[in-house]
Parts: structure tokens; C-alpha cells; sequence
């Protein structure tokens, strides 16, 4: 029974449910949710604004660090995520597709509006929307975008 109980435990520890979901802040989550899972890991972590919550976290160092920021509505709840990565090398060309995969997105890949601009998207649980923001090679930083246009539209009832 030990043995199998060891064998179980080191599997799930070995294969989580996202492996690379550095991210971990999802639409949804309150700003004392958002807090536990990022301060601890930011270099910086700042909440400013009134009503509405504006979160950024500054994560490493050097000229270009990553950055996560969200925002929060007057409900506290998260309802969108911008996760700016800084990559050390040129993105492959399936990277979009392992991040949404990552992140725990099924859906196929489809084509969305965000900012004016035709975008790649996922679609996920709860209305939540994944965006490819793309790669910019000046900067080395990757975009993702997750949006949620029902608890945007319920925060500001």
C-alpha cells in the first residue's frame, strides 16, 4: 500500500495539470486570489486604482522583464490578464498553440478582434478568451491576453 501511495504521489507531482502554467491567474479570480498566487513570486507588485483594481507584476530583471497585469472590477473579480513573457529565443512557430494548451484551452485555434486587431484566439470555460498577441523581435517579449467580456460586463453593473 506505501509503495503504491509513492508511486501515485511522484507521478502527480512529476505530470501537474498544467505543466508550464507559469501564469496561474485566470478571469475570474479575486484581487486576495491574484495577490497569494503572484506577490511571492514578483520582484515588484503594485494595486492602484479606485473601484476598478489595476495589478502589476514585475517578475526578474534586466531592461525587459516579464510582466503580468490584470484587472479587477468593482466586484473583485478578475477580468482580464495581459501576461508579457520575455523570451530568450526566437518563438517556434507552435508556441501559441502550447501556451493555450498550457493554460488549459481545448478549443481550436480561431481568429478574434482585440484592440482593432484580428488576432489568433482560443476560446475557454466561463466565456474566458485567449489571445495571441505575437512576438515582438526587437523587444524578445511574447503577449498573451486573457479576457472576459460577461464579467466585464457584470463588474460594471
Amino acid at each position: 500500500m506505501r509503495i503504491a501511495l509513492s508511486v501515485l504521489f511522484a507521478a502527480t507531482a512529476v505530470f501537474p495539470a498544467h505543466a508550464e502554467d507559469r501564469l496561474q491567474v485566470r478571469p475570474g479570480m479575486s484581487l486576495a486570489e491574484v495577490t497569494e498566487l503572484l506577490k511571492p513570486k514578483c520582484r515588484e507588485y503594485i494595486v492602484d486604482g479606485k473601484g476598478e483594481k489595476y495589478v502589476t507584476c514585475i517578475l526578474g530583471e534586466g531592461h525587459v522583464p516579464s510582466v503580468i497585469t490584470a484587472t479587477i472590477t468593482r466586484k473583485d473579480r478578475t477580468e482580464y490578464v495581459q501576461w508579457r513573457d520575455l523570451l530568450a529565443d526566437l518563438p517556434a512557430k507552435d508556441h501559441a498553440d502550447k501556451a493555450a494548451a498550457d493554460l488549459g484551452f481545448t478549443s481550436a485555434s480561431s481568429t478574434c478582434t482585440l484592440f482593432e486587431k484580428e488576432l489568433p484566439c482560443w476560446a475557454g470555460e466561463a466565456g474566458t478568451i485567449l489571445y495571441d498577441g505575437g512576438y515582438d523581435a526587437g523587444s524578445g517579449i511574447y503577449t498573451l491576453y486573457l479576457d472576459n467580456d460577461e464579467i466585464r460586463k457584470d463588474g460594471a453593473q
